[in-house]
């Protein structure tokens, strides 16, 4: 795989999951499953507070459901 096929890739995954939540947010019952679909078993996420390693788990889907909910 050269170059421009990983961008492309890497384009397509962002577009994707930007699709995704600005559709969570802007539906009256956020789809958590489809949203939760994004991530793999084990991730990174950043904050003001840190950096953490989550797992794709239900406390993940229960974060998500809260989250999405209190950015609408």
């Amino acid at each position: 795989m050269d170059v421009n096929d990983r961008r492309q890739n890497i384009d397509a995954f962002f577009e994707h999951y930007s699709d995704v939540f600005n559709n969570a947010i802007q539906a009256d019952a956020p789809d958590v499953e489809q949203n939760a679909a994004l991530y793999s078993e084990c991730f990174i996420g950043a904050s003001p507070f840190g950096v953490q390693c989550g797992r794709n788990d239900r406390e993940l889907r229960e974060w998500l459901s809260e989250e999405l909910k209190r950015i609408k």
